[in-house]
């Protein structure tokens, strides 16, 4: 079973500040939650960047075709699982 998940947030807002203040309560709420097995109390999480807040200034209007007929939802997200080394970990 995983035991890990990665999260990556892009905030779109009508100004800089109000997408800052989003992803500081996103990233705060993130590190201090609360989960059955939790070892420490200081955060749960790993950055990949440094500063871990990007702002890239004025950005996309959001849209999405929702509109989109398939047959199974998940077709246009195709999946691959590889297992590596999955014979030494038995």
């Amino acid at each position: 079973m995983p035991h890990e998940i990665g999260l990556m947030l892009d905030v779109v807002a009508p100004t800089e500040a109000q997408a800052q203040a989003v992803l500081a309560k996103a990233r705060y709420i993130s590190m201090h939650t609360e989960f059955e097995g939790r070892l420490c109390t200081a955060g749960n999480l790993a950055m990949p960047f440094s500063p871990s807040d990007l702002p890239v200034g004025p950005t996309y209007r959001f849209s999405v075709w929702h509109a989109m007929e398939l047959d199974d939802p998940l077709e246009i997200f195709p999946i691959e699982l590889v297992n590596l080394g999955a014979e030494e970990m038995a």
